[in-house]
């Protein structure tokens, strides 16, 4: 046991560095961007009491109460992403918020999908004994086209939105979901050239995940909307208000890394 247990220590004081320049990072996050923050965790507060004010699922029709078990098991995954990706954007760890962004966007994506197409929910639930579900799932790309055909006529700030969320699953795909010049920081000093791994601040990718992220919740909240037992007009009055917050506080970064100013 003695061999295990110095093994277990040197593993707890590597962690516990890593831990203490995540807390050193999310002081200074919290610090420079103390707006965006509060909006996140605003908005995440409102999440959680949508997803216990959800309608008890019933319905008429199998295939739309199958798509609502499919839509609140899709926000349910959101609400705990929403929070991963919080804690990367907080600790500088920006590929892990980014990743958890661009999960949110298929999230939303495949919301939607759903919602329109609530023959199709089944689809999420593969079972090769029953024929009506040999097909997997639509992927992003033909949820997107379904999504931006529905709304082909719907006022221009929704159909730009809707291609928003998909440029920002795209921009997340590049920055999250590999290695690149993005994520990767070589310093010089007098030395030479060293490479910086583990968690560091960066401002311009610390704005973009929490701009990315603040604009994926709010809009998980709108498609969230449809499912809800509160009040409608106390949870759109809530929610306005968190749109309200958001232009605020992103207010002061639109001269830098924000291309979703277009459409707040």
């Amino acid at each position: 046991m003695g061999h295990l247990s110095e093994l277990i220590e040197d593993v707890l004081e590597g962690y516990r560095t890593l831990e203490r320049t995540e807390k050193a990072i999310a002081r200074r996050t919290v610090n420079e961007h103390g707006e965006l923050v509060r909006l996140w965790c605003k908005s995440l507060a409102v999440y959680l009491d949508g997803m216990r004010g959800i309608h008890p699922v019933e319905d008429a029709d199998e295939n739309k109460r199958f798509a609502r078990i499919v839509r609140m098991q899709f926000f349910a995954l959101g609400m705990g992403h929403v929070k991963t990706a919080l804690d990367g954007a907080l600790a500088g760890n920006y590929h892990h918020a980014f990743f958890s962004i661009r999960y949110m966007a298929e999230l939303l994506m495949q919301a939607a999908y759903v919602r329109l197409r609530s023959d199709e929910a089944r689809r999420w639930y593969k079972q090769h004994a029953q024929p009506y579900t040999a097909d997997f799932e639509p992927g992003f790309e033909k949820a997107f086209r379904a999504v931006t055909t529905a709304v082909a006529h719907a006022p221009d700030a929704q159909q730009r939105m809707v291609q928003l969320v998909h440029d920002i699953a795209k921009e997340m795909d590049t920055y999250g979901a590999h290695p690149s010049q993005e994520t990767l920081l070589q310093t010089f000093d007098q030395a030479g050239e060293h490479a910086k791994i583990g968690a560091r601040y960066d401002r311009r990718h610390c704005i973009a995940a929490l701009d990315r992220g603040a604009l994926l919740t709010l809009n998980l909240l709108d498609e969230l909307s449809d499912e809800i037992s509160i009040s409608g007009e106390e949870w759109a009055t809530r929610v306005e208000a968190l749109w309200r917050a958001r232009r605020t506080a992103m207010a002061p970064y639109y001269d830098e890394d924000s291309p979703s100013d277009a459409t707040s």
